[in-house]
């Protein structure tokens, strides 16, 4: 039996078809599972696909992903009542605003924007360019989650 890569593979019309598409196998299985997790909580606490039927407003959910990340942030993996990973449940956050954007169902409350923002953020890349460059000669110790540890 000869070997052939997918490299020299003859194709066929679904392999041509197929390597235009979008992959979605690309997301990690263990974020997908900690993110089916997080939605399973919200179906036993508020009923399957609340948010395509009533609608969301966009801050609340953007209010608990930070919430979620900062407790993960500040070292906590899961929520101590549900065993939840904290970051299951900032991508169910982000993914249900996303689904209630395209569903039609998401009221969208975020505060008005200053002209240029992006643009400003993207500016500050030079800015620690600067600071970085100006201090090379220092090498301070960084300290992590692990150094206050008992």
């Amino acid at each position: 039996m000869v070997q052939v890569s997918a490299a020299t593979k003859p194709s066929n019309p679904k392999d041509d078809l197929g390597s235009t598409r979008i992959d979605l196998s690309l997301p990690s299985p263990f974020a997908l599972g900690e993110e089916a997790l997080a939605y399973e909580e919200g179906l036993c606490k508020y009923g399957r696909n609340n948010y395509r039927v009533v609608g969301v407003r966009t801050m609340i959910y953007v209010a608990a992903a930070f919430r979620h990340l900062w407790k993960f942030t500040m070292g906590e993996d899961r929520d101590p009542k549900t065993g939840v990973h904290h970051l299951g449940s900032v991508r169910a956050c982000v993914g249900i605003i996303l689904d209630a954007q395209g569903y039609g169902k998401l009221t969208d409350d975020r505060p008005p924007s200053p002209k240029g923002f992006s643009e400003w953020v993207d500016g500050l890349e030079s800015r620690v360019k600067h600071l970085r460059e100006m201090f090379k000669d220092k090498n301070p110790r960084h300290y992590t989650i692990a150094d206050g540890k008992d």
